[in-house]
């Protein structure tokens, strides 16, 4: 039986995009907007499971879209790091603060 292969999609700018695809800049540092976007949570899975090593790892391919042109690339994934930062938000003039956490992911490749 073959090694499930899952693949996620982010777009990047023009000047990021070429760095990216030479290999000059084997890897993206994204801000985690969303708990419930589809892509983090693949990620964060697969990153939960390499870390406790709890079951056999999927291969995980990343494609990486070109904003202005539509171009695309596609590498396996070497790597996926998450982390955070603490964080404070203020409303109505500074009256009510919550704080929160900052999530990034950094996905790397090799080109």
């Amino acid at each position: 039986m073959g090694m499930e292969v899952t693949n996620v999609c982010f777009k990047s700018t023009p000047e990021n995009y070429a760095k990216e695809k030479s290999g000059k800049k084997p890897c993206t540092v994204r801000f985690v907007d969303s708990e419930t976007d589809p892509r983090f949570w693949v990620l964060r899975q697969l990153w939960e499971a390499e870390k406790y090593k709890s079951k056999p790892q999927p291969r995980l391919r990343i494609t990486i879209q070109n904003t202005k042109t539509g171009e695309k690339f596609e590498r396996l994934l070497t790597d996926i790091t998450f982390w955070s930062v603490d964080g404070v938000k203020k409303y109505l003039w500074g009256l009510l603060r919550v704080k929160f956490k900052v999530w990034f992911c950094v996905l790397s490749w090799r080109p």
